[in-house]
């Protein structure tokens, strides 16, 4: 059995290599990945979204296992990899045994007037050098995901109108669903629908907890992994 672990949006692979590591001493091999766009990895094409990023995780599993058919993959997704997670799970493909979701950005909650309004600011804001986006987002909007990547900013519009509202009903395989009560990114209200939806989940919430907890808490995850049966 193997690891794959998916970081979130602004992340890289490194963001999931506390968690790998913990992971690599009890169990197989765990492998993190760069997502396109961040680390090691070029910048995608600006219409990929949610679909694209699902085919590329998958492209790069295919190519992990190709040598044994057999095998069979874990996957491991925080936030915007949580949501490609979910994403892959929902199709339940044959080499993948289970999937831990923490905290994952799967659903968005957009009203017509909303949507309409995002559309006429980023008609604006391509009008906008990158340089000057980014010194706006660091003055005014510090937790906003493009401040940490402005460069990528059709990609991230395309992203957030994107629910898998529907997609996770499909999903069988066995869930779970990690998340900390304080998490200021995800509310928890949406891991609670989550593990509604979804038939095989069970979920976890981490008391004081916050978003980021494949780095801050990277051993919580890997006891619930081992007191739930992921190892």
């Amino acid at each position: 059995m193997k690891y794959a672990l998916l970081h979130g949006w602004g992340g890289s692979k490194k963001s999931m290599e506390p968690l790998a590591g913990l992971l690599s001493k009890v169990g197989d091999e765990a492998i993190t990945y760069d997502l396109p766009g961040f680390g090691v990895e070029p910048n995608p094409p600006l219409s990929w979204g949610i679909d694209e990023y699902a085919n590329f995780v998958e492209k790069q599993i295919l190519v992990l296992i190709q040598n044994d058919n057999k095998e069979k993959v874990i996957l491991i997704g925080h936030s915007f990899g949580g949501a490609i997670s979910l994403k892959i799970a929902s199709k339940n493909p044959v080499w993948l045994a289970k999937i831990v979701v923490i905290a994952p950005s799967w659903k968005r909650e957009l009203h017509e007037s909303r949507i309409k309004n995002k559309e006429w600011r980023s008609r604006v804001k391509k009008l906008i050098p990158n340089s000057i986006k980014k010194m706006i987002y660091r003055l005014f909007f510090r937790k906003s995901d493009l401040y940490l990547r402005p460069d990528l900013e059709s990609n991230y519009r395309k992203i957030v109108t994107q629910d898998l509202s529907m997609e996770v009903k499909n999903i069988t395989l066995p869930t779970l669903i990690l998340w900390g009560d304080q998490d200021s990114y995800v509310p928890v209200a949406q891991g609670k629908e989550l593990n509604h939806l979804v038939q095989n989940s069970q979920l976890v919430i981490l008391p004081a907890g916050r978003h980021g907890l494949p780095f801050q808490n990277p051993l919580w995850i890997v006891e619930q992994m081992k007191e739930h049966g992921f190892f």
